[in-house]
């Protein structure tokens, strides 16, 4: 049987959750929340660009959905495949690379840095794709990898701002 933990007060305390992170203390510098203003500051520009990067990298492909349909010899309505792949893909994403970042050991950081250099590592291929198959699963691909800095980045933000009422 558990022991019961008691506060200062002697008002009794729900135990210990081994799944929660803490912090060493209320001026530890590895939380997020005692960073300084200016490298918050920096740190939300960088999530807000890498979001506008990854939705601007969705729907820059359509200006040319017509010459796409000519190089690759499919229909307009095929080439719009490029788009609405990416979107399925940053629309599916979410539910397996997302929560990596909620399991402690891994964190926030890791799941941005490795998908992020899938996603950026993808973009040539998808620049020399010779296929419209080949073109069209990794414009998904893409989307998929891009999709962590859209679903976490709020969460991000929250880790550094402490909530107001």
């Amino acid at each position: 049987m558990e022991e019961e933990v008691r506060t200062v007060d002697n008002t009794p305390s729900l135990p210990k959750d081994p799944n929660c992170i803490d912090w060493y203390g209320p001026d530890d510098p590895e939380n997020p929340r005692n960073w300084s203003l200016s490298k918050k500051c920096f740190v939300t520009f960088d999530l807000c660009f890498l979001t506008f990067s990854i939705y601007m990298g969705s729907s820059i492909v359509t200006p040319s959905i017509e010459a796409l349909a000519a190089y690759f010899g499919v229909s307009t309505v095929v080439s719009t495949l490029a788009l609405t792949l990416f979107v399925v893909g940053y629309g599916v994403g979410p539910m397996f690379l997302a929560p990596l970042s909620e399991i402690p050991a891994i964190g926030r950081n890791t799941p941005y840095i490795l998908t992020l250099a899938i996603f950026v590592g993808l973009q040539p291929a998808v620049a020399t794709a010779r296929t419209p198959a080949t073109y069209f699963i990794l414009r998904f691909l893409s989307g998929f990898f891009g999709s962590p800095a859209l679903a976490t980045g709020g969460a991000s933000i929250a880790d550094m701002f402490e909530p107001k009422k």
